[in-house]
């Protein structure tokens, strides 16, 4: 196995990896190599409602199809000398309206958007 390790603070949660290269995850997984739209589908069917989208690839992706209606961006105060950007190839630009901030004593700053639709 590669790629992907569940991270602690999805513990108790279902959690889908959207990956065209990875052949398998952790066994707390699921592994998804088809269409968006598919998966939203097979997830209303299950009853499912709200979902949680990490990844900026993935994002990006949901958004341009217009499948987010809340972002929340955090701010971690170290300035990068490089990385991968949050978003990329996003469509056109896609406004949002502040709901909350919160401030953490570590310096994180938590900003929640919803988006303007």
């Amino acid at each position: 196995m590669s790629g992907f390790i569940k991270p602690l603070h999805y513990e108790g949660k279902r959690v889908i990896v959207l990956s065209s290269t990875l052949t398998s995850v952790c066994k707390q997984a699921e592994l998804f190599k088809g269409e968006i739209t598919q998966l939203i589908k097979e997830l209303h069917s299950d009853g499912i409602k709200h979902i949680y989208v990490d990844g900026g690839a993935t994002i990006s992706q949901f958004l341009n199809m217009g499948l987010i209606d809340q972002l929340i961006i955090s701010i971690i105060p170290v300035v990068l000398g490089s990385g991968i950007p949050l978003f990329s190839k996003i469509n056109d630009d896609k406004w949002c309206r502040l709901i909350s901030s919160q401030v953490f004593s570590n310096g994180l700053v938590q900003l929640k958007y919803e988006t303007i639709k």
